[in-house]
């Protein structure tokens, strides 16, 4: 069997395990070698599938083989990487408001001010987007910084009032977050 290989095309059918959450499957392919870091046509890692679908135990098993929380991507893996694609698994389970998949992702040591591939966005910044308050506050939790700007110049408060001008505990949160974060620096 070759565990190795993309995720697209025949890679693909053998990693949508992590997405479905095919217990046996998944551990079958990790004991056959299968490269835990390997990328689909997009740029996507079997990490960030799972993390994507909320699929707490897949990504417990891919950490546990060694896939990396934080995976970057090479300049080969940029060239086919599309938007959204790029994202870090920490910053897609943030826009989703996947909570036990941010929790597992920053415990694994998933950068919370990493940048997406897109724009220099944060997963801070991804889950203010998505109007995600829980997400938000795990993020600042974890030392995000709700100051930090984007290639726009956008920061998570700035995204959280673009995208949710109406979501008042969403910018509760995030001025909770700035402020916390501006008396920090003083």
């Amino acid at each position: 069997m070759d565990a190795g290989g993309p995720c697209a095309g025949a890679g693909s059918r053998r990693w949508v395990v992590a997405k479905k959450g095919i217990r046996v499957a998944l551990k079958a392919l990790i004991a056959a070698g299968a490269d835990v870091e390997t990328r689909d046509d997009f740029g996507a890692t079997p990490g960030l599938h799972a993390a994507v679908s909320g699929n707490i135990p897949a990504l417990e098993a891919l950490l546990g083989a060694g896939a990396h929380p934080d995976p970057r991507l090479t300049e080969a893996d940029s060239a086919v990487a599309k938007v959204g694609w790029s994202w870090s698994p920490l910053t897609w389970a943030a826009r989703k408001g996947q909570l036990s998949a941010v929790r597992l992702l920053l415990g694994a040591g998933a950068d919370p001010d990493r940048p997406a591939g897109d724009r220099g966005t944060t997963p801070l910044m991804h889950a203010a987007m998505g109007g995600q308050v829980a997400a938000l506050r795990l993020l600042s939790e974890a030392g995000a910084d709700p100051l930090r700007r984007d290639e726009q110049g956008f920061t998570a408060s700035m995204w959280a009032a673009y995208r949710n001008p109406q979501d008042a505990m969403l910018l509760a949160a995030i001025a909770e977050a700035t402020v916390a974060a501006k008396e920090a620096a003083d």
